[in-house]
């Protein structure tokens, strides 16, 4: 491939990448909302239907939208090599993002099951 064709590749992932992260806060932001309106009064069966649901997508665009971000960190390694070992964008940044992003998506999934979970036991004054 030549540079234009790997810029090209990384712009497209990078909107890959950008669809699930706005798919996730959708899904996130559907399930608090749920979780505020109606948590307590849900039965066991639909509370675990719901919590099924939400880490099933969630898990599925985090996975998503941290391969994008790998896929983007291989292509710019790639364009890195092909421009003679010029420095685009430090590594070590790629790999920090990355696992930042995994991690706040990781921990946004566990803070609305602690919400939900709060909501359900009457803990308003944790809400």
């Amino acid at each position: 491939m030549n540079e234009f064709n790997l810029i090209q590749v990384i712009f497209i992932t990078n909107e890959s990448a950008n669809t699930a992260l706005a798919l996730y806060i959708s899904i996130v932001s559907g399930y608090l909302f749920v979780a505020y309106t109606v948590g307590a009064k849900l039965t066991r069966y639909q509370i675990t239907l719901v919590n099924a649901l939400f880490v099933f997508f969630t898990a599925a665009f985090t996975y998503s939208a941290t391969t994008a971000f790998m896929i983007m960190r291989f292509i710019t390694g790639e364009l890195r090599e092909l421009k003679g070992g010029l420095e685009i964008i430090n590594e070590g940044a790629e790999n920090i993002f990355v696992s930042v992003v995994t991690i706040a998506l990781i921990a946004g999934v566990l803070g609305s099951l602690t919400f939900m979970r709060n909501i359900r036991r009457g803990n308003q004054s944790d809400v």
